[in-house]
């Protein structure tokens, strides 16, 4: 400010000289002045710009600033300013540019607008500081929008709060539903109805407010409606008519809030007692209706109404069937006769009446006159009592009103005595009363703000104390009462000047520190630089900071940010691509910091990454999958396996194999969904077990129901009856087919002939096979616990061993035995495939009659089967195999897992590729390195592929290093290398056999 009005004094003495000035002082103060011109309209276009922008209190706030544009702007339009521009010109010298009063005349009316609102926005922004409630805030937001309807940002605010408080409404009504808070659902859905809102609150909430209102009050209206009806039938017990009418008073309150259906139970308990009640209202409202009709009869009589009227009221009276008491009957006949008497007397009585009416006529006048006067006088006086009564309470004093009264009791008792004036009086004790109220009320208000302004003041403290001054201003009428409150006013002001001044001090030593150590502060340094960017920011977000001081904080903001710019920009490539390695062994967080780091850079890098990342992510999905389906392998037991696991375990085996399909370890799986496919088959589509089909088998007649004799011979005889002994002889009435209906014949059979059964002690007569049924049952019964290939082969041991049996039906129940376990194990079908292989190329007649032991067909078959059975291995070498099978499948590794080691990256300064890594797996000692990548067009040399399929069209598997002592090395052909691409190593040897 100095400057220019330098500059006007230095204009105003040229121009007051006599002499010219130098033509360089005037160039030179020209400059000044239009340099001083420029700055202040530099300056009231800013303040324009937030005019225009509802920024009003921010535009008053800049203008503000030392020096204060208004008053630059009145110094530089200094008088004699056109003579100032004449006399430049007469030195060939430009004029000056124009101030831009219009601007400064706007800024003028901006500052009569924000005076009024000043309290107000101090309230807003104590209550800002002070993190206030959203309904207190949005209260006074609502006033500031209603008084500066000019300025949109109220309105602005507004729409933020509101969406917020909506948010938290919800989320209080929530809460007040979880407490069952009552209270509160009625405040909350007050404050929802509030026809303020520009954000009109949803439907959905209202409602919903509404409801859960609504329903709790119910339901609360219901539980102390139970309690009041057990008051209501115990008053009824006994008798306790007030109770009971006192009970009802609140029962017929809560009946709309509860909205108790019809068929209540609470209707049927109540309802003896509410009939009881309404029976006692109407008997009372009979016995009053009979009281008032008495009295209105005793008051006709006393009035001396003519017969008709009596008669009337008489019936009135008796008209519930109640006689009159005794005293008003005799009354009333007295009175109707008299009347009857006095009609007859009436004419004489005409002729008096006349007379004595002139001299009433006379006594009325005076009488009217007298009353005349009384009625001013009261008038009067009621007037002057009623002014004086409202004056008072105007202005709290009472003195004068109570002298009137009194003067008034001691001049004229009669108006003083009038039930006007003791109205009057009853009213004016009442005034005395509600004034010391109010005394009593701005008191408790004025020492509330004075503890929270003053005694005990603090920011939080001081929108409440404020509030209270306001508070005190509507209770105050007495100008002793304004004085106090001026008074109060002007010490929580001070107060509140002394708390910011505290405030603005410590901010400018504290602004003072950040300048010095921005002065010495490392640019290379940006542990340090970070440190005053966070001084900055927490100067720049501290509270309650004068905004002259404010103001100087974000400058030093962008200085910071402006000096740390340039080390972050070197340091950000590296962090990126520490951001990419630290993700590896994610694919999804590596695919994110690979499309993070080509979204965000524009090189050849990038767009080598972006490659990788569209063309490989679909490798890495399936790597992953394989590997994890091939550790899932390791760790399962399958020998262990229910039969919904194993299904769950070949459904997914399918699944995996036929989406990544071209992947090497796809065909090492096959036998694990052979297996797997055998093992589940063992459960039919409709839930049935596949050995039950063995059940026809093992009870067919000729199997299980059989007797047989074996003689000397080799002849076998079958019967189904025991055969008869007769000493050393056995009859035998063999059967002649395999109807085993038919009998063939009887053959008597010396005992010392029988070769089959053993003739000693208790003979059973059982056939070969009806034992060997038997016993393959109880086998059968103990499948699950033993294991389908283990039962299945001591089975075939149990039929082998078993020489007494048929030949012909021996190989007959060893073809169906093998279909049916050959079908649920892949073990038993390719152990014994030879054995099916003969069966099926021994073209034996399996319809041959062996049952006729004469059967010479039978014979030549025997003999045929025999030999067959001879080429067939024993089924008890399949035991040793079976372990081996067992073990196999125990735990078993399918083929390679693939674990992620880093990632490759050109380092073209040392012309090399390396491998970034997070860190070094223990297990990846000294191995191998590999690329896992789509294949590309066939091109020569063909790499160095680990894949078992050379005619693989997807993926090709491609060593390009290897790590020594945990130190990765990159080499190998160049077309497997590409910036961004995942590096893997062999986690576990292949087992594939």
């Amino acid at each position: 400010m100095r400057d220019q009005q330098s500059i006007i004094e230095e204009i105003q003495a040229i121009l007051s000289s006599d002499i010219d000035a130098e033509q360089e002082t005037l160039e030179a103060l020209e400059d000044r002045f239009v340099r001083a011109v420029e700055e202040a309209n530099g300056r009231l276009r800013e303040c324009e710009t937030l005019l225009h922008q509802g920024l009003r209190t921010e535009a008053l706030g800049k203008c503000e600033i030392t020096p204060n544009l208004l008053d630059v702007v009145a110094a530089l339009d200094f008088p004699g300013r056109e003579v100032w521009v004449d006399y430049l010109s007469q030195f060939d010298l430009p004029a000056p540019p124009e101030l831009q009063l219009d601007i400064a005349a706007d800024l003028n009316e901006a500052y009569s607008e924000e005076q009024p609102l000043n309290g107000l926005m101090r309230l807003n922004r104590l209550h800002a500081l002070a993190r206030s409630p959203l309904k207190t805030r949005i209260g006074i937001l609502r006033r500031l929008a209603e008084a500066d309807q000019t300025n949109p940002i109220w309105e602005d605010d507004l729409h933020v709060f509101e969406r917020a408080r909506q948010m938290q409404l919800k989320d209080e009504a929530n809460v007040a539903v979880k407490q069952l808070d009552t209270k509160q659902l009625a405040l909350l859905e007050q404050e929802l109805l509030d026809p303020n809102w520009l954000e009109r609150p949803s439907k959905k909430l209202l409602s919903n407010v509404s409801a859960a209102h609504s329903q709790l009050r119910a339901k609360e209206a219901r539980e102390e409606m139970v309690k009041i009806e057990e008051g209501l039938t115990s008053a009824f017990s006994d008798f306790d008519l007030k109770a009971a009418r006192n009970l009802r008073q609140r029962w017929n309150a809560l009946v709309p809030i509860a909205s108790l259906p019809p068929d209540d139970q609470l209707w049927d308990l109540a309802g003896p007692a509410l009939d009881w009640l309404k029976q006692e209202d109407q008997k009372e409202q009979e016995e009053q209706e009979y009281q008032l009709a008495l009295s209105q009869l005793e008051q006709g009589l006393d009035a001396e109404l003519p017969k008709e009227e009596l008669e009337r009221l008489y019936y009135q009276a008796v008209k519930n069937d109640r006689a009159l008491p005794d005293v008003l009957h005799r009354r009333l006949s007295e009175r109707l006769e008299y009347q009857e008497l006095a009609a007859r007397r009436k004419g004489r009585l005409i002729i008096s009446c006349v007379a004595m009416g002139v001299l009433l006529i006379g006594a009325g006048i005076t009488f009217l006159i007298v009353r005349q006067i009384h009625n001013k006088e009261l008038a009067t006086s009621v007037a002057a009592a009623t002014e004086l009564l409202e004056s008072a309470r105007t202005t709290g004093n009472f003195k004068e009103v109570n002298r009137y009264f009194e003067q008034l009791e001691s001049e004229n008792q009669r108006v003083a005595d009038s039930p006007e004036v003791k109205k009057l009086k009853a009213d004016l004790k009442l005034a005395i009363e509600a004034e010391r109220g109010r005394q009593d009320k701005f008191r408790n208000i004025l020492d509330d703000a004075r503890t929270r302004g003053v005694l005990n003041a603090s920011w939080e403290t001081m929108p409440a104390a404020l509030e209270s001054l306001d508070e005190a201003k509507e209770v105050a009428i007495t100008d002793a009462e304004y004085g106090q409150i001026v008074e109060l006013t002007r010490k929580v002001n001070e107060k509140q000047i002394g708390m910011q001044k505290e405030v603005d001090d410590r901010f400018r030593t504290d602004l003072d520190k950040l300048k010095a150590g921005i002065a010495g502060a490392d640019q290379e340094n940006l542990t340090q630089l970070q440190g005053l960017v966070n001084q900055a920011n927490e100067l720049n977000a501290r509270p309650r900071v004068s905004s002259e001081y404010s103001v100087l904080v974000p400058p030093l903001i962008n200085s910071l940010n402006s000096m740390t710019t340039t080390t972050l920009e070197k340091q950000r490539e590296s962090r990126a691509l520490q951001q990419i390695t630290e993700a590896v062994g994610d694919r999804n967080r590596f695919k994110t910091a690979l499309e993070k780091y080509s979204s965000q850079n524009q090189t050849a890098r990038a767009e080598a990454i972006k490659k990788v990342l569209e063309d490989e992510f679909t490798v890495w999905v399936g790597l992953n999958a394989w590997n994890h389906f091939i550790d899932k392998c390791s760790r399962t037991d399958f020998t262990k396996l229910s039969q919904d696991e194993s299904k769950a375990f070949e459904s997914e085996a399918r699944k995996i194999q036929e989406e990544y399909k071209d992947f090497p370890a796809a065909e090492y799986i096959q036998p694990l969904v052979d297996m797997l496919q055998s093992r589940n088959s063992r459960v039919t589509e409709n839930g049935e077990k596949l050995q039950y089909q063995l059940n026809d088998v093992f009870s067919n007649e000729t199997v299980a129901n059989l007797l047989m004799i074996k003689t000397t011979d080799g002849k076998r005889y079958y019967f189904k009856e025991p055969p008869n002994s007769s000493g050393a002889v056995l009859v035998v009435n063999f059967l002649d087919g395999f109807d085993l209906v038919k009998i063939g014949g009887v053959e008597r059979i010396q005992k010392g002939e029988i070769t089959y059964p053993i003739q000693d002690g208790k003979v059973n007569y059982a056939a070969p096979q009806a034992v060997f049924s038997t016993a393959a049952q109880d086998l059968m019964a103990g499948l699950d616990r033993k294991g389908w290939e283990k039962t299945f082969i001591e089975i075939l041991v149990l039929l082998f061993d078993n020489e007494e049996m048929e030949p012909m039906l021996k190989l007959q129940l060893i073809e169906s035995i093998l279909k049916v376990a050959s079908q649920g194990s892949l073990f038993i079908k390719q152990e014994f495939a030879s054995q099916m292989d003969i069966l099926s190329n021994s073209n034996l007649d399996f319809t041959v009659n062996w049952i006729n032991p004469e059967n010479l067909n039978a014979k030549l078959a025997e003999k045929k089967a025999i030999r067959v059975l001879a080429r067939m291995e024993h089924p008890k070498s399949a035991l040793k195999s079976l372990e081996a099978y067992q073990a196999k499948w125990k735990k078993p590794v399918l083929a390679n897992q693939y674990e992620w080691y880093g990632w490759m990256i050109e380092d073209k300064a040392e012309g090399k590729w390396i491998c970034k890594t997070k860190s070094v797996p223990l297990e990846s000692e000294n191995k191998i390195l590999f690329a896992i990548y789509p294949k590309p067009e066939p091109v020569d040399p063909k790499p160095e592929s680990e894949s078992a399929d050379p005619n693989s069209k997807l993926m090709e598997i491609v060593r390009v290093g290897e790590v020594q002592k945990g130190k990765a090395t990159l080499s190998g052909a160049p077309y497997a290398f590409q910036e961004g691409r995942p590096v893997f190593y062999v986690k576990k040897n292949t087992n594939t056999d």
